[in-house]
């Protein structure tokens, strides 16, 4: 019998938990990207040299994984405090249970997503490294060639 759930001091702090933990993450990430937003091309703008321009790209480009890092981790909680506030909502079990599969699905489906959409976007190694596109002036600055980087 799982109806005692709902009364769950446990079940509680974990809703609770998953719910501030998504949150934080996701007010993280909309901070990271704002500020990468303002700063990035407000250097480029005001500064008087390349190196103004390769520092800006490179920032704004080492600040990619961080920023998806902590939006994947909000959403993947949302979803976590979901299935926890289904155990603690409901006093149905069938009802949590549903609710949980419905939930958990989406979670796997949104781990395939970044998985597949990621390896859209993954150069071969050694096509482009972490410095190349900044200082010597290859396709990611000319905006020539079909080169497509995302920051790993």
């Amino acid at each position: 019998d799982l109806s005692g759930y709902s009364d769950s001091v446990a079940m509680q702090l974990s809703f609770y938990t998953a719910a501030s933990l998504s949150m934080g993450c996701s007010l993280l990430s909309v901070l990271q990207a704002t500020l990468c937003n303002v700063w990035g091309p407000g250097l480029l703008i005001m500064g008087d040299d390349e190196d103004h321009m390769a520092q800006a790209v490179a920032g704004m480009r080492s600040m990619q994984k961080y920023i998806l890092a902590s939006f994947s981790l909000g959403v993947f909680f949302l979803h976590i405090s979901g299935i926890f506030y289904a155990w603690v909502a409901f006093s149905n079990e069938s009802n949590s249970v549903m609710v949980s599969t419905v939930l958990g699905t989406f979670v796997v489906l949104f781990i395939s997503v970044v998985f597949n959409v990621n390896n859209l976007f993954t150069l071969p190694e050694g096509v482009l490294d972490h410095g190349a596109g900044v200082n010597n002036q290859t396709p990611l600055l000319q905006g020539g060639g079909g080169n497509v980087y995302h920051g790993r």
